[in-house]
C-alpha cells in the first residue's frame, strides 16, 4: 500500500478511495470475512479502478466514498 504514496501526492483525491477501501477491508477482517492481506489487495484494486478520479465538491466526496465502498464489497464477495 505504501507504493501508492507518490500517486496520492500527485492526486490527493485518491485519499478518499484509499480510506473507503481500507475501512471496508478492516471491518471485514475484524468480522473474519477476509484475511489481513486481503485489505491491501482491496486498497490497491480500488486505487487502480478509481485512479483518474477528480473530486470538485464536498458532495462528491460522499458520492465517491459510497461508490468505492460498494466496489470494495463486491471485490470481497468475489474473493479479492
Amino acid at each position: 500500500v505504501f507504493s501508492l504514496k507518490d500517486e496520492v501526492l500527485t492526486n490527493p483525491d485518491l485519499g478518499v478511495v484509499i480510506n473507503a477501501a481500507n475501512e471496508v477491508g478492516v471491518f471485514s477482517f475484524l468480522e473474519k470475512k477476509c484475511s489481513f492481506l486481503d485489505i491491501s489487495r482491496l486498497i490497491l484494486g480500488s486505487a487502480k479502478k478509481f485512479k483518474s478520479l477528480k473530486i470538485s465538491s464536498v458532495d462528491e466526496i460522499y458520492e465517491v466514498d459510497k461508490e468505492v465502498r460498494e466496489y470494495a464489497k463486491r471485490m470481497l464477495n468475489a474473493k479479492v
